[in-house]
């Protein structure tokens, strides 16, 4: 019987886990989708705000999900991604007002300027490889291709050049001698 017991409740952990998977994708994704596309549809600018701020917590989403893992049972976050996207509770909205905007607003200056510093440290890393090694690797790959390209041109001469010179041979007569 603990057999079957273990076989039960094998049975019924993963019938939730697949429940709450579908859950969690039709909440996060197809009711969110659907009222992002009536937003646009019907030009609602409230209905925008709530689809752009719910889009922004799902972009953040993977960074708080781990602490709420740990401090929330799952269908108390499932509850929460409903508030979240469902435009009659504008939780979304709520966040982004309460949250994201404040912390936006105190840090954006320093984000830009990091973004910016970034940005262009990343084009002279980009330029410093093309003119050194980097660019030297693209001629060596670009002459390797080249090379390819050449020897398999040869390759299919030689494939059928013995074809040709077989024919030449069978068909050739012998030399006579011209007697005098």
């Amino acid at each position: 019987t603990a057999g079957a017991d273990d076989g039960r409740n094998n049975a019924m952990v993963m019938f939730w886990t697949i429940t709450l998977k579908f859950l969690r994708l039709t909440i996060c994704f197809i009711l969110p989708a659907l009222s992002s596309a009536k937003a646009i549809l019907h030009k609602d600018k409230d209905a925008y705000r709530q689809s752009i701020a719910f889009w922004l917590i799902m972009f953040l989403w993977p960074l708080l999900d781990p602490l709420l893992t740990l401090a929330l049972h799952p269908l108390v976050k499932l509850a929460l991604l409903l508030w979240l996207s469902l435009p009659r509770y504008q939780g979304a909205s709520v966040v982004y007002a309460v949250a994201i905007r404040p912390l936006f607003l105190k840090y954006e200056s320093r984000v830009e300027h990091k973004l910016n510093f970034t940005m262009s440290l990343a084009k002279r890393i980009m330029i410093k490889f093309f003119i050194g090694t980097g660019w030297s690797m693209f001629l060596q790959m670009k002459l390797a291709v080249l090379q390819l390209t050449l020897d398999a041109q040869e390759l299919q001469q030689q494939e059928t050049q013995p074809r040709v010179m077989e024919k030449v041979e069978s068909t050739e007569e012998p030399p006579q001698l011209i007697s005098s």
